[in-house]
């Protein structure tokens, strides 16, 4: 019998902008792995340096969807979501361009799914690549609307094999596609950060469970799209989108968030001034302004 017929079918999603190098290597990771009902589809976000022509004429297996302009994460990520759900994809795979995957990263993460309808999304466990630890457990404060992915509550060599999270970052994330019949489609009004919290709040909301795999590990390169967490881009998006969400969960979040926020504001305002990112000073004012103003979707970066 065919094992790519018995197999489920698994469709990986991969977005790339502005960034031939980790894409190929991505893919390369990709294509590499043990597992034989893969497809593969890339997204390029509109970029400007013909990376997505690129990687068209060098990998002829991998499906490439070109977007019209720069959609953000979600919304370029959105596009391959429904390309894969119209091939009938058992589960779709989203995946940083800037991730790199061990052959037998699907291999061991499909039987987990496999095992329980409940489990609405599974990740492995990422780690940088100084093998510092990058995501291990997402938990949400909703009191503050501050999160985190990183630190375990208990030692990790004591973890089960499957830890539950409050929310999973988009990174490798692997989602049952029945979830985006339940749910809907990953949330676009952020363009980048934090549509990941709203998606796996949602996911939980309908009955799901997440969850992250201890004993699958891969790897993540990290800030591939934003030159890193102080630059402009990220700066802006953050300060801005945790309004954003603070305000759609308002009745989770807490008096005391306005009071943690400005406590934000002054820290990363020291932040960027102590490592001389002199230039995320305008756009931190700017996401916290367009936040207050409840502005959505794209906004002045990237430029």
């Amino acid at each position: 019998m065919n094992s790519r017929i018995t197999a489920p079918h698994v469709v990986a999603v991969v977005l790339n902008w502005n960034n031939y190098e980790d894409t190929r290597r991505c893919l390369e990771s990709l294509l590499g792995q043990n597992y034989s009902n893969l497809d593969v589809i890339l997204v390029d976000n509109s970029s400007t340096d013909n990376s997505g022509e690129r990687l068209e004429r060098e990998f002829e297996n991998v499906t490439i969807k070109y977007s019209d302009s720069n959609q953000g994460f979600a919304g370029g990520m959105n596009f391959g979501i429904q390309t894969a759900i119209s091939d009938s994809a058992d589960y779709i795979w989203l995946l940083n361009n800037d991730v790199h995957l061990p052959r037998n990263t699907l291999k061991n993460l499909i039987p987990l799914l496999e095992s329980d309808s409940n489990i609405g999304i599974l990740s492995p466990t990422i780690q940088t690549d100084s093998a510092d630890l990058w995501f291990l457990q997402g938990v949400v404060d909703w009191d503050l609307c501050r999160v985190d992915h990183s630190r375990p509550d208990r030692a990790i060599n004591s973890l089960p094999d499957l830890l539950p999270n409050q929310y999973i970052p988009m990174c490798a994330s692997l989602i049952r596609s029945e979830v985006f019949e339940d749910v809907g489609l990953l949330p676009e009004e952020y363009f980048m950060y934090f549509e990941d919290v709203e998606f796996c709040t949602e996911v939980k909301e309908a009955g799901y469970e997440l969850y992250t795999s201890t004993n699958t590990k891969i790897t993540h390169i990290g800030s591939a799209s934003s030159d890193g967490d102080l630059s402009p881009l990220p700066t802006y998006y953050n300060f801005r989108n945790r309004i954003l969400l603070a305000r759609k969960y308002s009745d989770k979040v807490s008096s005391a968030f306005w009071l943690y926020y400005l406590v934000s504001i002054l820290y990363g305002i020291t932040r960027r001034l102590y490592n001389r990112e002199f230039k995320s000073a305008a756009p931190l004012f700017l996401g916290v302004t367009d936040g207050v103003k409840n502005s959505e979707g794209r906004g002045p970066y990237p430029k």
